[in-house]
This record gives C-alpha cells, structure tokens and sequence, in this order.
C-alpha cells in the first residue's frame, strides 16, 4: 500500500473542514465497485490497441509521457482549479517525477508496483490529484485512449474508478469545470454563490456527453458538491 509521500502533506493539515469532506465524499458512494472498471475496461479493450512505448525513467530530467497527453497540457489554460475546499491540481513538467513517489515508486527508488492484488500498477502514472484529499489522478497507458481514473487513500488497496475515458475528454472536463467553479473558488464564496440544481444538471450532462456516456464519472458529481 502506499508509503508517505508528498501527498500526505498536501492534506496533514486539513482540520474538521476535511474531515467533513471525507464523509462527504465516502457517503456519496465515491468509490465504484472494481468491477464496474473491470467492464469499462473490458469494453475499451476491444476497441482500442496497447500502447507500444510506455516508458516512464524516474531518473531522467523529464517524464516521457504520450504526445497526445503533453499536447493537451500545452493547451490547457490552468495546472489548477478550485472549488469550495476541494478541485484538481495537475503536475507542470518539472513535478512530474516527484509525483510518482509513493504511488509507483518508493523515496528510495525501489519499486511498489509489486504485482499484488491492490497494489500499484506499473502502467499507471500520476498526473495530478483532488485537492480536497489528495487522491491521485493518473493515467493508464496500456490503453491508447489514455483514460484518467482515480483511486481513495486508506481503502487498504488501490481501487480504480473513472475520472474520464480519454486524456481529450479529460481534458474537456477540466474546462467544463473551470467555468462552473468561477466566482466559488473556496468556501466562502462557494457558501455565498452555491451552484443551482439547473447548474450542476446542465454540468453533469455536458460531462457525460464528453464522455460519450449516459452518466457523468461520480468523480466530477461529487467535485462540485459545496
């Protein structure tokens, strides 16, 4: 399971607030049942090819990560959006490597993809989090379609859920979050311009559109939850 890392500290200092948000987040059935992605992935599989060069050196000056995901990143307004006490924050090149410490890769150097069932997987590589709890984001690139997935800290073992099923529909989403979360950047503005019902269906639907689903990804309902 995952060692410490960066991300513990991102969230030490979280108080009651975070607390809440985690109960918030756990009650609202956040985290899908792996089989639910083990039939995403089994659908996506049969259409898409394996990627051949997935080749991440943690020791070199930079990540070499897929074109299409640093294509996106250079078109992207903004490595971050907030949202009430939660959002998404995505690495910049230079923190990419870092970001792999304690998910793919222990402070030493040694490797925590051991194969096990529920531990890391080597084909998974961190892009950023949720700002709210720090949960990574990362993209799976044995699938060509690069899709984006998230997982919950302290569940004893990685379980994947669906943030999008391509880096250009995450991309997409990032966007469509962006101008829902103008003017509630934090709580007191969150508390003070809450989102509408009508604002958070038309959201919702647009998401799910993006991802060419019948239902936004639980990740993005539960995002925009003041």
């Amino acid at each position: 399971m995952k060692q410490t890392s960066q991300t513990d500290t991102r969230t030490s200092w979280k108080n009651c607030t975070w607390r809440s948000w985690r109960i918030l987040k756990t009650t609202r059935s956040f985290c899908y049942p792996r089989t639910q992605y083990r039939h995403y992935l089994t659908n996506c599989e049969a259409d898409c090819e394996v990627v051949a060069d997935k080749t991440f050196p943690l020791n070199s000056t930079s990540m070499k990560l897929p074109d299409r995901y640093n294509k996106l990143r250079e078109h992207l307004p903004s490595n971050e959006v907030s949202y009430g006490i939660g959002g998404i924050k995505l690495f910049s090149a230079g923190e990419l490597e870092d970001g792999q410490l304690g998910y793919s890769v222990a402070p030493d150097g040694n490797s925590l993809c051991s194969g096990e069932r529920g531990a890391w997987q080597p084909n998974w590589v961190v892009i950023g989090y949720e700002t709210g709890l720090g949960d990574p984001l990362f993209l799976d690139i044995d699938l060509a379609s690069l899709p984006v997935l998230t997982a919950m800290h302290g569940e004893g073992a990685w379980k994947p859920v669906l943030v999008a099923t391509s880096i250009e529909a995450f991309g997409m989403c990032f966007e469509e979050f962006a101008r829902i979360s103008q003017g509630r950047s934090n709580p007191v503005e969150c508390e003070a311009n809450p989102v509408s019902d009508d604002e958070r269906t038309v959201f919702l639907r647009r998401v799910a559109e993006l991802n060419q689903a019948s239902s936004a990804p639980e990740f993005w309902n539960v995002l925009v939850q003041c």
